[in-house]
């Protein structure tokens, strides 16, 4: 028996025939015996093959207790289908970008054989990166400006090697072992900042097509970093999650913000924060608008002189150094990043423009380690920033 559905619990059954959300494991045993004309033994078997089979990574059936990976033919086991648990709301497509290729039977056993494969774990995160990192490099030189800011997301969702090589792999996240991840800080904050960046463009192709717009009316941008997401390992992360769960130690989203951290204690999620912010990450993130910095692909060999050299361009482009109109010390105008994110710099004004001052040129550097030294004091101001969609 086999079953052609990429997506859902669409064509299990023959047309009128519908599966409950939540259903016991022989009520499911029953319907589907009756509904695909087998009996409850080959029923049994097919639900361990083809929707919950740890060895071929097929997730389209979970428990609601126990176990992810069992099917037990018992009226006291309940499960529930991937659509129902994942997508209460809307489009099951709309929200999780790298879910829709999974069942597919085809494509997870293409990618088996390239990719170093641990049956208990899922697939390993450094070949799978790896492999992403190539795949979203050739993908940027084909759709990127050549300073990096601006991409052809209409071109972009025309070409297969995004619509199927691309989202194909992507589909590998909800199976890696992220494990590596602690021991490996490179390895992690490159992992990161990639994906946020090559989820943005995925999520802002998506919103394009549901909304038939490449443009954000008042008040919809906030919303759109929680909205859509990747399943990385079994869990779900929107552009936030990655941002300011992740990389800046489950902060709030900004320096004034009064929320509680990203995750919680018993967020799953919480295992992988790293456990020191660089605020470099500012100057490699994009999401999306005008005013962001640069895309580019980072590796865990060369991240730190990258994340140098990102912080070094835009500072140098961003921030004017002036003296202050009453000639008692400097002004600085700089981009809103270090108003939001001011705390990620340093704890007051003084150490902020330190921060700035290492990646400005010698002469502008000078200037503010002048004034510090004299004991004149820097002010801050800050440039609008242009929230047009980055197209």
């Amino acid at each position: 028996v086999s079953t052609q559905s990429t997506w859902g619990t669409s064509n299990l059954l023959p047309a009128g025939q519908q599966l409950s959300s939540v259903i016991s494991g022989s009520s499911l045993t029953t319907k589907l015996s009756h509904g695909l004309n087998i009996n409850k033994t080959q029923a049994v078997e097919f639900i361990r093959e083809e929707l919950i089979n740890p060895l071929h990574h097929r997730q389209l059936l979970y428990p609601t207790i126990g176990n992810i990976f069992t099917f037990v033919d018992s009226p006291d086991v309940m499960y529930e289908f991937f659509d129902q648990r994942f997508h209460q709301q809307g489009d099951p497509q709309s929200k999780v970008l790298n879910m829709a290729g999974i069942y597919n039977p085809s494509f997870l056993e293409n990618y088996m054989q390239s990719l170093k494969f641990k049956q208990e774990k899922g697939y390993e995160i450094r070949p799978l990166s790896e492999k992403l990192r190539k795949m979203i490099s050739i993908l940027y030189v084909q759709h990127l400006s050549e300073d990096g800011k601006t991409v052809s997301y209409p071109k972009l969702l025309q070409n297969p090697q995004f619509t199927n090589d691309f989202q194909n792999t992507s589909c590998l996240l909800t199976f890696c072992d992220l494990s590596p991840l602690l021991q490996d800080k490179a390895l992690a904050l490159s992992f990161y900042i990639n994906l946020y960046n090559i989820l943005n463009v995925h999520s802002i192709i998506r919103w394009g097509l549901e909304h038939g717009r490449y443009s954000f009316r008042p008040g919809e941008r906030g919303s759109f970093y929680n909205y859509y997401s990747y399943n990385i390992g079994g869990q779900l992360y929107t552009l936030d999650d990655l941002e300011h769960g992740l990389m800046r130690e489950n902060h709030p989203h900004s320096q004034g913000s009064q929320s509680s951290e990203r995750f919680s204690q018993n967020d799953p999620r919480r295992k992988y924060v790293l456990p020191k912010k660089d605020p470099r990450i500012h100057f490699a993130l994009n999401c999306g608008a005008r005013s962001c910095p640069p895309i580019n692909v980072y590796t865990p060999e060369k991240l730190d002189k990258q994340l140098d050299l990102a912080s070094r361009s835009f500072i140098s482009q961003e921030v004017e150094v002036n003296s202050s109109n009453d000639g008692n010390g400097l002004t600085l105008k700089a981009s809103k990043i270090f108003d939001w994110y001011k705390k990620d710099f340093g704890s007051d004004d003084n150490q902020v423009a330190t921060f700035i001052a290492k990646y400005l040129p010698n002469q502008k550097s000078e200037l503010i380690r002048k004034s510090q030294s004299q004991g004149n004091p820097i002010r801050f101001e800050f440039k609008d920033y242009d929230w047009e969609i980055n197209i």
